[in-house]
C-alpha cells in the first residue's frame, strides 16, 4: 500500500497509518504527494496557485506569470520551476506585486518535488522528499494507492486539482488487468467550484472510455446531489437509508427504477418509505443492465437469464472484516465495547 499525503500534514498522517497498520506497517509507505515539474500542465499551474479568473479582475503579476507560462509551453519543452522563477525575476514588478507573487509561488512549490526542497526551514525535521527524477505516482501492479488529502491547509478546490492530475496520470499507464478508481466521501471536495466541475468532467469522460482504459469508477458520497452527470452514468447504484425528500428527488430524476417514467406516484411514495425503514447494512440496488434472475423458457428448455431492468433489488451487505471488526470511531469511548460484543454475538 502506498499512501500519498499533503506535505504539510505528512507527520500526522504517517503516524496514523503506521499505527493503523500495526504488524503490517512494513507493507505501508507514506509519501508526500509531490509531482515532477513535467507532470503538470499550464492550466494546472495557475490552479495550484489558488488562482481563477472567475475570482474577478486579474492582478498584473498573475497576467505576467500566465504569459510566461504560455511562452514556456510554446517552446515545446517540459515545464521547469527553476526556469519559471528565473524568468519572473527578470520582470519589472514592484515590491508589493513581488510579495503577492511569491505567496502564490510558495503554494505551487508545496506540490512540486523541485519546489518543496526549497521550503525547508533550517535544521527542523522535514518530510522525506524523493528525488526529482522519481515519479511517486508510479506503482507496481497489485499496489493499493491512497491519495489522502486530509489537511486543513488543502482546500476542496485544490484537492480537486490534485485528484484530476493523478487521474490523468493513471489513465495513461498500460494497466494489464485494469484498475479501480474509488472516491470516498466525495461530497467533501466535489462542490460547486470550477475545479470540482473540471474533476467531474474528467470522471465522466473516464466512465465513458472505461472499455478503452480498463478503469472502473466507484464513488461513495453522503450527498447524492454532487453531480447529476455522475448519477446518469452509474451502471450500479447502491442506496442506503436516508430521510431527506430532496435526496429522494435526486435519485428519482436519475435512476430509472425510481423515475415517474416507470413507476406510479404510489409506488414512488412506497419506495421512499422503504428507504427510510432500511436497517443498518441494508440497501436498494439499482442496476438495469445486471443479470440477476432466471426465467423459464417458453419451450421448456434451460432457464433464460433476465436483467434487473426497472426492478429494484434489496441487498444485505456482508459483515465487515478487518482488524477493527468494522466498528466506527465513536465520541463515547464506553460505547465501543457493547457494540463490539453485539457484533461478535451476531
Amino acid at each position: 500500500m502506498k499512501v500519498l499525503v499533503s506535505l504539510s500534514n505528512y507527520w500526522e498522517l504517517e503516524r496514523a497509518y503506521r499505527e493503523a497498520a500495526g504488524p503490517y506497517a512494513e507493507n505501508v509507505t507514506v509519501t508526500p504527494l509531490l509531482f515532477k515539474d513535467s507532470r503538470i500542465t499550464t492550466k494546472q499551474i495557475t490552479r495550484l496557485m489558488a488562482f481563477s479568473e472567475a475570482d474577478g479582475s486579474v492582478p498584473l503579476y498573475m497576467e505576467v506569470l500566465s504569459r510566461i507560462v504560455r511562452d514556456m509551453a510554446l517552446e515545446g519543452t517540459p515545464f521547469a520551476l527553476s526556469r519559471l522563477e528565473k524568468l519572473l525575476k527578470a520582470q519589472a514588478l514592484n515590491s508589493g506585486q513581488t510579495s503577492m507573487l511569491n505567496m502564490r509561488l510558495d503554494l505551487l512549490k508545496g506540490f512540486l518535488v523541485s519546489g518543496a526542497k526549497g521550503l525547508r526551514n533550517g535544521k527542523a525535521r522535514f518530510p522525506p522528499i524523493t528525488d526529482s527524477k522519481v515519479d511517486v505516482l508510479l506503482t507496481p501492479p497489485g499496489t493499493l494507492t491512497i491519495i489522502d488529502l486530509s489537511d486543513d491547509a488543502v482546500s476542496a478546490s485544490t484537492a480537486c486539482v490534485l485528484f484530476e492530475i493523478c487521474l490523468g496520470f493513471f489513465k495513461t499507464i498500460d494497466h494489464k488487468g485494469g484498475f479501480v478508481i474509488a472516491l470516498d466521501e466525495a461530497h467533501k471536495f466535489i462542490d460547486k467550484s470550477a475545479q470540482a466541475a473540471d474533476l467531474t468532467n474528467s470522471l465522466t469522460t473516464t466512465i465513458r472510455e472505461q472499455r478503452h482504459t480498463g478503469a472502473r469508477i466507484i464513488v461513495a458520497t453522503q450527498e447524492p446531489t454532487i453531480s447529476a452527470s455522475l448519477l446518469d452514468l452509474c451502471s450500479v447504484s447502491i442506496v442506503h437509508r436516508f430521510t431527506s425528500p430532496a435526496w429522494f428527488n435526486a435519485i428519482r430524476d436519475h435512476l430509472g427504477a425510481a423515475s415517474s417514467l416507470t413507476t406510479k406516484l404510489e409506488a414512488q411514495e412506497k419506495l421512499f418509505q422503504d428507504i427510510i425503514q432500511l436497517q443498518q447494512g441494508e440497501s436498494f440496488v439499482f442496476s438495469p443492465s445486471s443479470y440477476l434472475y432466471f426465467e423459464t423458457s417458453v419451450d421448456g428448455g434451460d432457464p433464460v437469464p433476465r436483467k434487473l431492468g426497472h426492478s429494484i433489488l434489496k441487498m444485505k451487505t456482508r459483515k465487515r472484516r478487518g482488524q477493527d471488526a468494522g466498528k466506527s470511531r465513536l465520541a463515547n469511548k464506553g460505547a465501543e465495547l457493547p457494540d463490539l460484543l453485539a457484533h461478535l454475538r451476531t
